[in-house]
């Protein structure tokens, strides 16, 4: 009997030895999860006042004449960035006409004459690092020569880009 007690005793205490120990699973192993965010640059050009940039009628010689459709509290254009990538923004502009080069024109992202940018036929940089969700506004002023220009009407084209920072 007293073995047969014995040996319940002994199987007793292998199953509470073996039932109260964790299970324990083996590491099947872990992987990284990635995602990539397309890029879309979506970027809008507003007007301030009146469309396109109009110096006017001006005198040969005039100088710092902001665009007629700008003042303090409006800028010549406002350009609204968004979309899901940052952007360098530039502008770049034709001549206006024999003896009249683009670069006569300037601009500005504050209503200052003051650090002005004179504008090229290739891109000058407006702004860097603008944010989805951002605007910028430019503002614009033109010199008109002294001499050498003809009276008449002269255009430029002003083209403005958004590059992917």
């Amino acid at each position: 009997m007293k073995m047969r007690l014995m040996t319940c005793l002994v199987i007793a205490m292998l199953l509470i030895a073996t039932l109260s120990l964790p299970a324990v699973a083996d590491p099947l192993g872990s992987r990284t999860a990635s995602v990539s965010v397309n890029s879309n640059i979506s970027v809008t050009i507003t007007d301030g006042g009146a469309a396109n940039i109009v110096f006017g009628a001006l005198d040969a010689g005039a100088t710092n004449i902001l665009d007629t459709t700008a003042n303090d509290t409006v800028s010549s254009i406002r350009i609204s960035v968004s979309g899901t990538s940052v952007v360098d923004l530039q502008v770049s502009g034709t001549n206006f006409g024999t003896g009249f080069a683009v670069s006569q024109a300037k601009f500005n992202t504050t209503y200052s004459t003051t650090g002005t940018t004179a504008m090229s036929t290739s891109p000058v940089q407006i702004a860097n690092e603008v944010s989805p969700g951002s605007n910028v506004d430019v503002w614009f002023w033109i010199d008109v020569p002294a001499s050498g220009v003809i009276a008449g009407s002269y255009s430029s084209t002003f083209s403005f880009e958004a590059i992917e920072d």
